[in-house]
Parts: structure tokens; sequence; C-alpha cells
């Protein structure tokens, strides 16, 4: 394949990022990668960022510009002056954050995309209606990193989840249930792991909305790389979503533990029985009672709960890989494979 693909977007070549780039050299693209938010900022643009845009562009020539995660670090025009030098460019827009983003106000650049990937079906149509072709593809696992993932032995346990924020009710009232009370309702049930950051945020697992009654169970944090270890190595995997009213959203965590052949019991997101059978390749739940009989029956069922996440990675692999992501990208732009 002679597609050049330019992968913009966060600070680093890491986390999601690597397998998105994978997907494309899997499938033949040459790839770049080029940081786009300046240091010590949320998502402020680089320092004379058309300058060093133009640059790459000269310099690789790429056919299709994929920007992760995009939000306020591209500039409104940047896009419109990077056809200026390569016509044939196809830039697609990316975000992780729908419908959440959206609600919330999202960057003024995306009319200037080509395409834009979203991770929520029901977000598909307000992208169409700004002029932007779109397709709802989850943050993707990797077929070599998560694909290939077992349980790390020193992190079994009965339940775990891994977040980085609580969502409390005031803050975040379309959650079914605030993290916080998630955990507390199922902490008695067997061993529980938590992981990711304690005390550092109001938001997180030790500030102010948090556990601090159950540090005793905090793991720390774990890197990307080491995450699948995590999700394989848990009998349960809890995950839940900021905007579950959103149709058939699905976030980083719930898609990348199944891909892991990790068991997930998540809230019942609209439309997720449409991509996922419930008791066939994860579990769902609408209400904490509900959440805590599941979870309970799970634990007692350990051949019935293998099964169930052997199927969902099997699943998972073989219609949201990274691979099958980047297909999606390059059919989206009209790229002939």
């Amino acid at each position: 394949m002679n597609e050049r693909v330019l992968i913009c977007g966060g600070r680093r070549w890491d986390q999601a990022i690597i397998p998105i780039g994978r997907g494309f050299l899997k499938l033949g693209c040459a790839v770049r990668y080029l940081p786009t938010r300046r240091a010590e900022t949320h998502c402020d643009p680089l320092d004379k960022v058309h300058d060093v845009f133009a640059r790459i562009m000269r310099e690789f020539h790429p056919t299709v510009l994929f920007w992760t995660m995009c939000k306020q670090d591209c500039p409104v025009g940047l896009i419109p002056y990077l056809r200026e030098i390569n016509p044939e460019l196809r830039a697609v827009f990316h975000s992780f954050d729908d419908p959440h983003q959206i609600a919330a106000g999202p960057p003024e650049c995306i009319p200037d995309f080509d395409a834009a990937i979203t991770c929520c079906e029901g977000s598909v149509k307000w992208y169409e209606d700004q002029g932007v072709k779109a397709k709802c593809f989850w943050p993707p696992p990797c077929v070599d990193l998560h694909g290939h993932a077992v349980a790390n032995p020193g992190e079994r346990c009965d339940l775990s989840f891994v977040g980085t924020n609580v969502y409390p009710a005031d803050r975040f009232p379309d959650c079914l249930a605030p993290r916080s009370d998630i955990l507390r309702k199922i902490a008695d049930l067997g061993k529980l792991h938590i992981y990711g950051p304690w005390g550092e945020r109001r938001l997180d697992w030790g500030g102010e909305y948090g556990v601090p009654e159950l540090k005793s169970c905090w793991r720390g944090f774990r890197r990307y790389e080491e995450l699948p270890g995590v999700y394989a190595a848990s009998r349960i995997n809890l995950s839940s979503h900021v905007c579950p009213q959103g149709y058939q959203y699905l976030n980083e965590r719930t898609v990348n533990c199944m891909g892991s052949g990790g068991f997930v019991l998540v809230d019942r997101v609209n439309g997720i029985e449409e991509i996922f059978k419930p008791g066939v390749h994860l579990d769902t739940w609408a209400t904490l009672d509900e959440l805590r009989t599941k979870a309970s029956y799970w634990l007692k069922h350990e051949d019935k709960r293998q099964a169930v996440a052997a199927a969902g990675r099997q699943l998972t692999l073989r219609r949201f890989s990274n691979v099958e992501h980047a297909g999606a990208v390059l059919n989206l732009c009209g790229v002939k494979r």
C-alpha cells in the first residue's frame, strides 16, 4: 500500500496512539507521528504550529492525516492551510470523548476536516451535520499487545476497576452511578484491586469524591502496556461510562479489556446489546443492586465466566482491533485496499 499516514495529537507516542499507529503499519502504510500539544498545557497547540506542520508535509508527503483525540491543539484554519501544500491530503478528526465532548463544547476546527472517527454511534449524525463524513469505531485493542495478553500473576484478584475519574453525581449526572458507589457496592464480594491515581486530583480514587476507606485495595498506576496483563488477571473487570445514554458509546477500558481476554461487567450503555450480547460476550447492569447480584453470580460460575471472556475476546479482536480500525479510517478516506 502506498498510503502515507501522519498521526498527530497528544504529547508523545504512547498509550492508545501506539495501537492506532501499529494498525496502519500492519496494512503496509508508511507512518509518522507528530505530537501537537505544548508542554505544560492541557491541549494548547505547538508554537509556530503552521511552520511545524508545513515542514513535515513537505518532508513526508502524507496522504492521510489522523489527528488522535483532537481538541484545541488543532487551530482553526490549519487543515485548509495544509491542503494548500498537499491538495491530495485527507484529514480525519478523532475523538474518544463523544458524546460528552459534543455536549460540553466541541473544538471549532472540526468542520475543517474531511472525516471523523467517533466512539459513539449516536454522534455520527452530528458530524455529518457539520459536513464531515463520520464513522463510529471504538478505541482499538492491539492485535499484538492486547491480543497476546496473559494474566499477570501478581495482579490476580476477584474484581478490579481501572480509572482516573470517579464521576461524582453532582458533576456527572448522566452516569448510572458514581464509580465510588460502584466499588462500595461490591467491595465485600472478594479481593478487590483499584488502579489509577490516588489523591492527585479531586476526582480520582483518593480525592474528595473517592473511596478513602478502600485505600488498602489500591494498587497504584499502571502504564498502558501493563494493563492487558491486569485485565486478564481479574476475574471481573468493572467499567462505567460518563454518558451511557449515548447510543453505542464505549470507552477505551471496556473494549481493550475484552480484547485482552478479561471478563467485563459494565453499565448498560444504550445499544450495547447490539454490539456485544450480555451473558455471551460480557454482562451489563443498570442499577447498583443489579451490579452486585451479577458480580456475585459470575464469581460463583467460573467456567461460564471464562467462556464469556473468551467469546468476547474473539469477537472484539475479529471486528474491532487496531487493524480493523486502520482499515475503517482508510475506507472513510476513500482508499481502496
